[in-house]
């Protein structure tokens, strides 16, 4: 039976698109799998969802402020996201605000909101982060807020960043901390964190 040139350019047509399909299946399965054995520290990890998560206290942090309590440096609301670290909502002693195994868990979920917000809604100066992540809406002064993380990075409240600049976020991600907290976060939990997305 001879082919026609409209039904071979159809067959070719349908070869691509499963070749399309399967290349995506594959990136997909591979960049998980690279993701968890990157991620995956056996020394290191928090226990398993629904094992009691202790929560690690660092006594660099003062514990009576509710953001280094909960080792949410930026104060994240309760969700539904399934953090890296998180407390699970049943074991959640705050009721309110996500607690976190260890403060770089903590930043780690920051630094991937942060990321979000540039990539998702395009919020990519500090003031657009802020007006995002403080509105005035919930009672906040988000020109003021941006102001602070301004003048402690040295960055312009209209100087754009993106989602994969390590040190700008991660200095945005420590200058907020200390608005949110009132006192300096360590560095290198800020650091820790990014080096875990």
């Amino acid at each position: 039976m001879k082919l026609t040139k409209q039904q071979i350019a159809i067959g070719i047509a349908a070869l691509v698109m499963v070749g399309i399909i399967a290349g995506i299946i594959i990136y997909i399965v591979t960049r998980e799998i690279r993701e968890t054995l990157t991620h995956t520290n056996i020394s290191n990890a928090p226990a398993a969802k629904g094992d009691n998560m202790k929560i690690e206290h660092s006594n660099q942090y003062n514990q009576s402020v509710r953001g280094y309590r909960n080792n949410n440096p930026l104060n994240l609301r309760i969700s539904s996201n399934n953090w890296k670290g998180k407390v699970p909502v049943s074991e959640n002693t705050d009721g309110a605000f996500e607690q976190f195994a260890t403060m770089a868990y903590g930043f780690r979920a920051a630094l991937k909101n942060l990321q979000s917000y540039i990539n998702k809604y395009n919020c990519n100066t500090i003031q657009a982060i802020v007006n995002k992540w403080a509105p005035a809406s919930d009672g906040n002064n988000p020109t003021s807020y941006a102001s602070r993380v301004a003048t402690t990075t040295g960055y312009a409240v209209t100087q754009t960043v993106a989602a994969n600049d390590k040190e700008k976020l991660c200095k945005i991600a420590y200058a907020m901390a200390i608005v949110e907290n009132g006192s300096a976060p360590q560095m290198a939990d800020v650091y820790a964190g990014w080096n875990m997305i």
